[in-house]
């Protein structure tokens, strides 16, 4: 189901319990979205910090936290809050990232894989990133599957698949990478989204995906899987 950003107007966020509540506002308007911002009748002097663990917790729309959450986590991008510089394995030199394989089953049942472009150069790939502090494998996976492709999901608790590729850095040199995949099952799609200006979403089925992505192990691994659908269960 397709969900709009723009109608978060509902949303009502106290000013006492979210950290830096300009560079918030920045970070959601950045994509497009709107969320008016109330203040506490009993302001708390702590407006500059955050004041509980969880200061969207009461939001009973999820996707509504998502996004919140995701805006939280971007005001402190380069501090404590997002992804930490990738581990490199000493034995095998490779990087590592956690990739999404978000899916989801048409009306007929049919399997459907999302694919989304790269930035640069618009090769078909699954949403992937670098490990981030805080959260495991699979939230990590499921993080980059919401900022690059626009969906929220469950993902599933063990890795279904690993692929290697070799990344193109922006001062022109590569690296190898190492990808471990975690299954996504998309339960919501935003029409506005972190990166929806910098990248194409398709929804194929899982042949069609693997003769389509550019990564030839990432083919691979969706060929085997195939015949061992479960896996997405």
């Amino acid at each position: 189901m397709s969900y709009n950003a723009r109608t978060l107007g509902a949303c009502c966020v106290h000013v006492h319990e979210i950290l830096n509540i300009p560079s918030l506002l920045l970070q959601i308007a950045k994509c497009g979205y709107s969320l008016p911002v109330l203040r506490s009748p009993d302001p708390s002097p702590c407006t500059e910090s955050l004041a509980i663990s969880d200061p969207i917790s009461h939001i009973a729309d999820p996707t509504t936290r998502q996004i919140l959450r995701w805006a939280i986590m971007k005001m402190r991008d380069d501090t404590e809050c997002v992804a930490q510089s990738a581990t490199r394995s000493e034995s095998l030199g490779f990087l590592q990232q956690y990739g999404a394989l978000p899916w989801r089953r048409s009306k007929r049942g049919k399997l459907k894989i999302l694919l989304i472009t790269s930035r640069e150069r618009g090769r078909w790939i699954l949403p992937k990133g670098w490990p981030m502090k805080g959260k495991t494998p699979a939230q990590a996976a499921a993080q980059e599957a919401f900022e690059e492709a626009g969906v929220i999901g469950d993902p599933g608790p063990e890795a279904i698949g690993e692929y290697t590729y070799v990344k193109m850095l922006r001062d022109g040199s590569s690296a190898d990478c190492s990808v471990i995949l975690f299954g996504l099952h998309v339960h919501n799609m935003l029409i506005n989204w972190p990166e929806s200006t910098q990248r194409t979403r398709r929804w194929f089925t899982i042949a069609e995906a693997a003769e389509t992505v550019s990564d030839g192990e990432l083919g691979q691994v969706l060929r085997r899987m195939q015949g061992d659908l479960d896996v997405l269960r």
